[in-house]
Formats: structure tokens, sequence, C-alpha cells
């Protein structure tokens, strides 16, 4: 039996035929974007699986030509590899070290199965010969069977994206068994501590990555006219609490108002005191306690000696964000956008594609831009990102299969 399928969004005979009818009065062509990139034609899907393939092919190779080199030279220092590594910080010498080639042969071998012979066999040899050999117009779910080669697509972004996580990528192999997956590696700290940003790209990389600023008091406080003034770096909004939880633990002081950036305080012996948080960026300023006279400056340094001590109990206090590279926060975001933008390039109908192309460029960017943050938390280091990539990479598997044992 051989599975033909109607065209997309047709559930009926009668509705081909109208619909077939309908192409001859009012012809419609597939723009480039829909016949070429986000297809559903399974021809164009079978090479797309090749192209992705072939690059994981490439970088396999690569692995495997780190492992025959320890192997056969491992007392010689590694070309290219071993001098960046070492200018890196990475390695202590420019030869190998044993964990390095652990994590070399575990991806080479994941990449080679999961990436490679999966991909070549299955996703371009099954998508582009079976419907043919069966004399079928096509797969039977020609959406789904898209969706599975665009599910596969930050598959694989999250496994190239785990080589640069803090710590490397995952050295338990292919299989993830003892005796190297009982191998202790909690010095592969998932976290980071927190980096201020410098420059607009700088801003751009850290909104993209997931991060705490933390909150804390720094330098020692100085009086500025009648305002004694602390900097301070990370959140404002942390800094104010943290104000807020310092006035509550002092004997006899109390909140007497407060807002986003300002709290007001009365303290045992009456006095009243006057903060504000002023924000430089967003991840730094200075609390400032007005204090016009000498009455009023003894319990200001009060104060905010005992905010920085409670401040200082948060174990987020210094600020930590995830250990995601530029490179692992781009690749993996593009490859989020282009799958929401394949979705939506087929369920985005508003009626002109002048409103549908902008409208799914911008719902696939906030939705990308969220499980991107997802992921991060979840992909926390090289093991972790190995086995969320596995595990979409299954579901993509999933959706294939029952497209071929339905066609």
């Amino acid at each position: 039996m051989s599975a033909i399928p109607f065209p997309h969004g047709v559930t009926s005979h009668d509705q081909a035929h109208g619909t077939h009818a309908d192409d001859h009065a009012h012809p419609h062509e597939i723009g480039f974007f829909k016949k070429y990139v986000f297809s559903i034609d399974h021809k164009v899907i079978g090479l797309q699986f090749l192209l992705v393939g072939m690059l994981f092919f490439a970088i396999g190779g690569l692995l495997a030509m780190l492992v025959r080199w320890q192997l056969g030279f491992g007392t010689h220092a590694v070309p290219i590899l071993g001098s960046y590594m070492k200018a890196a910080g990475n390695w202590s010498e420019e030869t190998m070290p044993p964990d390095f080639y652990t994590m070399a042969f575990s991806m080479h071998a994941s990449i080679m199965i999961f990436f490679v012979i999966i991909p070549l066999l299955v996703g371009t040899f099954g998508n582009y010969l079976i419907p043919l050999k069966i004399g079928a117009g096509d797969m039977a779910f020609p959406f789904l069977n898209g969706l599975a080669f665009w599910s596969a697509f930050p598959a694989g972004a999250i496994m190239l994206a785990s080589f640069t996580l803090q710590g490397g990528a995952a050295a338990a192999g292919w299989t993830v068994y003892p005796p190297l997956s009982a191998l202790d590696q909690s010095g592969k700290m998932g976290h980071a501590p927190y980096v201020k940003p410098i420059a607009g790209w700088g801003s751009f990389i850290q909104f993209l990555r997931v991060n705490d600023p933390g909150g804390v008091l720094t330098g020692s406080p100085k009086l500025e006219g009648t305002m004694l003034r602390q900097e301070y770096t990370g959140s404002a909004e942390r800094i104010v609490e943290g104000a807020k939880t310092a006035a509550a633990t002092l004997t006899g002081w109390s909140v007497t108002g407060a807002t986003e950036h300002q709290l007001s305080v009365k303290t045992d012996k009456g006095v009243a005191l006057t903060v504000n948080v002023n924000k430089a960026d967003a991840s730094s300023g200075s609390v400032g306690v007005e204090a016009p006279d000498a009455a009023a400056q003894a319990p200001a340094r009060l104060f905010l000696a005992r905010t920085n001590t409670k401040l200082k109990e948060s174990p987020d206090a210094v600020g930590w964000q995830t250990s995601w590279s530029a490179f692992g926060l781009l690749t993996t975001y593009f490859a989020l956008f282009m799958a929401f933008m394949y979705i939506c390039a087929y369920y985005i109908r508003l009626g002109s594609r002048a409103i549908n192309v902008p409208v799914a460029i911008v719902l696939s960017m906030v939705t990308a831009y969220f499980f991107l943050r997802g992921v991060e938390r979840a992909a926390f280091d090289g093991q972790s990102a190995w086995f969320l990539s596995i595990t979409i990479l299954g579901f993509s598997s999933i959706m294939g299969a029952v497209n071929y044992l339905t066609t």
C-alpha cells in the first residue's frame, strides 16, 4: 500500500479536487524559503539531512583524528589545538590531557552515531527514496517530516555548544555506562561568576544568557554633602530588598515607606532616614542615605553596614551566569528560531505575505528566546547538554519513524 498525501491543510478527496481547481483559477507560486528551506518536499528534506549529516561527519572526523593523535603521538604537542588550548588556559601543556582524550572519543562516538549515521541512513536515504520506491507522491505526513528535521537542528546545535561549556563536553562515552559515567565530574561547575557586559555586543550576549547580577555593597561609605553614599554592584531591586531586611532586623527600627528605588526608615531613637538607590546601569549604582547632621550619620553608617551584611548572606550575592559562550548561545538561538519559523511558515495565515512574514519572525524570535533560557537551565554542563541533545533528537526520530511506517 502506498500513501499519497493531500496538500497541506487538505483533509478530504473532495477538498483536494476543490483546491486543485482553485489553483488553476488562482495560481499560487511557492516562495523560495518555503520551497527550499522550510520545505515539506521529501526530496528537499532528504538533502537537508544530507548537508547536516556531512557537516557533523567533518566534526566527528576531526575528533577521530584527535583520538588517533593521542594514541600514536601522546607525548607530542597537538598541532594548532595544543597551542590554542594552552593560551586559553584550558591545558597546562600543549600535549593532550587524559580528561580531554576521554571527552574527544566520547563526543566522536556520539556525533558519528547520532548525528551522522542516523541522519544519513534514515533521514537522507529514507526520505528521498521511500516515496519514490513505493510510488507515493510524498510521505504520509509531509509537515511532520519537515518538523522532524527542524527539531533535530536545535539538538545538533546544543551538542556543538557543549564543547564551549565550562568543563568541556560530555566525557562518559557514547553509551554513558560505568566506569566512565561513574567518574566524579563535580569539578565542572555549571555556573560562572557574573561578568558585567562592557559594550553593546556584550550586552546582547548577556541578554541571551541566563544570569543573576546579585547585589552587594562595595567600598566604604563616603559623605558627600548631606548624603552618605556607598557604591553597589548587582540588581537595584536586590539592594532595596536587602535594605528592607536590614531595617527589620535592627531592634526598634521600622520601614515607614517604600517605593521602587526609595526607602523611608525610622530608627529606634526616632531619627528618620531616607534611602535612595540610584542606578548607574543594569548592574551597578550607588546607595545614598540622607544624613544632614551628626545625629543621623551614625545610624546611617550602621544601616549601610547591616544592609551589606544581609546582602552577603545570600548565596547569589556576588552574582552568577551560565557558562554558555557567545558561540553556543548564538548557534542554539538561531537553530531554535529556524525551528519555530518552520512552524510559523505553515500556521501563520493572516491574509497577506507582507503581514505573515513579520509576524512569524517576531513570534519565532520571542519564542526562541524563552526556549533558549530553558535550554540553558537544563544544559548547565557538558553532560547535561549531551542528554538534552539526545532527548530532543529522540523526539525527532519518533516523528520520522511514524512517518516512515505510515507511508
